[in-house]
């Protein structure tokens, strides 16, 4: 059989489903294959940056690994930044990209360049297929190091001779691993009795407990332990609920700023992430001197890989949260237990405080001009209906999205990590720069800081007492249809990504502006 076929075998052994790009000559032995593979869609971007950036979301929002397409040199440079956001996102996404026929490879050919040397420094492995022999096994290794912990995206070029030459050997199906660690229970009585001994514990949740589904048993932890909880600065996911009393915010992007913000806590259990990924520079560590610092992690190469542990242990994030709360509730006396009491209980009052400051402030600053972002974060939380996600591409209005918005845990939010946004914000921007002042104030009167308007969701919040109604509660809209790209999302992520530049097909590939069916792309 053809090179190619085992490519697509490949594929759809390792469960693909939809494959993102922006196709050209090269990829034309794919693309030939397409129609006796149905069961795969090909989402054809205007971008190639826009391609890996979907096929990153897709495979968070899935947990699904994601085929991102691109075309030799130029197309993968253009997916670059993307690639990038995908790496720091920690997305099991393969990406491909044609390469020219090796037999031209010392001639310097149009469109050449070295991919794997291109693309190495933003993935977890970068490789060529040299012969239709290594497709098999090479597909099978990248899907492997694609989803082994953290999980990350992974290169492969196809040059357009290899696809097309003939090989005996099959598409292997995928390795029956299981991967989860139970923690060890030396490590796990080493942290509970640390923790018994603090007075004010702070957790930072990053976004491995979310993917571990994690989120409840967070909770538990934190109830258990009268613990306040934070965020990373740049996040993917929720990893906790953000209606719960422990609930503190994102952290900031500097150390002194991180220092200032954990205020007097005497120890700081690190979960689920890589702590710390800082924006400036600022003199000192994350944390005080005389903070005991604790780490849970999915994998050992995170554990202890830039801050001093007085206690870290590696296992499944989940499990081991469940099990470190039954070691403590095993151990805790009673003196312990009121204190936790206590602790919750201020949070509480913490709380109400703050979302009462939080009213007030959308009170204060609703009939400004041009319109404030807590107007615009409240008029967005009201209209929205509750089987909708946000995808939050806001930057400096985050604080105030983050303060209208209720997240429940994984799925309900997702963010861009790696900082790296292509799309609507940027084109935004280009055209208030174009538009002179009266065409930058309408832009900004738009959503202020909100940009592609149409792919902003959210999760219903709490009630409350504010005088505008924006933290009324909202009545839930009737399920509309669903442009998504799977059934099993077609109930919670209503926005169609045809709207924003995607277009659907299996047996043809068609341009998001033409009817017509495939077309050629020159180079």
């Amino acid at each position: 059989m053809r090179g190619r076929r085992v490519l697509m075998e490949s594929f759809v052994s390792h469960g693909v489903h939809h494959i993102f790009g922006n196709p050209g000559t090269t990829e034309t032995p794919l693309l030939d294959s397409l129609p006796a593979f149905p069961q795969i869609e090909y989402i054809m971007a205007l971008h190639e940056g826009v391609a890996v950036s979907a096929a990153s979301f897709y495979a968070q929002a899935s947990g699904r690994v994601t085929v991102a397409n691109l075309h030799v040199a130029p197309g993968l440079g253009n997916g670059i930044g993307s690639l990038y956001g995908a790496l720091k996102a920690n997305s099991p996404v393969v990406v491909t990209a044609g390469q020219q026929d090796t037999r031209m490879r010392l001639k310097n050919p149009l469109l050449g360049h070295d991919l794997v040397a291109m693309a190495a420094p933003v993935t977890k492995w970068s490789v060529q297929i040299e012969r239709a022999d290594e497709i098999a096994p090479i597909m099978r290794r990248a899907f492997k190091v694609a989803t082994d912990a953290p999980q990350g995206p992974v290169f492969v070029s196809l040059p357009i001779d290899v696809m097309e030459q003939e090989t005996a050997v099959d598409a292997s199906t995928p390795d029956n691993l299981w991967r989860s660690t139970r923690p060890d229970p030396a490590g796990l009585e080493a942290l509970a009795t640390l923790l018994l001994k603090s007075k004010k514990p702070t957790i930072i949740a990053g976004d491995d407990v979310a993917r571990s589904g994690g989120e409840q048993a967070l909770v538990a932890l934190a109830e258990a332990i009268g613990a306040t909880v934070w965020f990373e600065g740049l996040r993917h996911h929720a990893p906790f609920p953000t209606s719960h009393p422990s609930y503190r915010q994102s952290l900031p992007g500097d150390a002194r700023q991180v220092r200032k913000a954990l205020g007097d806590t005497d120890l700081v259990l690190l979960i689920g992430g890589p702590f710390f990924e800082d924006i400036w520079f600022a003199p000192g560590g994350h944390i005080a001197d005389g903070v005991s610092l604790l780490q849970i992690e999915a994998s050992a190469e995170r554990l202890a890989l830039n801050n001093h542990l007085d206690a870290g242990i590696v296992g499944d994030i989940a499990v081991s949260l469940r099990a470190l709360t039954e070691a403590l509730r095993a151990k805790a006396g009673a003196d312990f237990k009121q204190a936790t009491q206590i602790r919750n209980a201020s949070l509480a009052e913490l709380q109400a405080k703050e979302k009462e400051a939080y009213c007030a402030r959308v009170e204060k600053n609703w009939n400004r001009q041009p319109n404030s972002m807590p107007r615009v974060a409240a008029e967005l939380r009201r209209g929205l209906p509750d089987n909708v996600v946000i995808v939050d591409e806001s930057i400096t209005a985050s604080l105030d999205l983050a303060r209208a918005f209720d997240y429940r845990g994984f799925g309900d939010y997702f963010g861009g990590r790696g900082g790296h946004r292509p799309g609507s914000c940027r084109r935004d921007r280009r055209q208030g720069r174009n538009a002179g002042p009266t065409g930058r104030r309408r832009l900004r009167r738009r959503l202020g800081d909100v940009c592609d308007p149409g792919a902003v969701d959210c999760r219903a919040p709490q009630a409350c007492d504010c005088v505008r109604g924006a933290c009324e509660p909202r009545v839930p809209h009737p399920q509309t249809q669903c442009g998504c790209l799977a059934s099993e999302f077609r109930s919670r992520y209503p926005a169609s990504l045809s709207k924003h530049g995607y277009h659907r097909t299996s047996a043809r590939l068609r341009s998001p502006r033409s009817r017509h069916g495939r077309r050629s792309y020159p180079g």
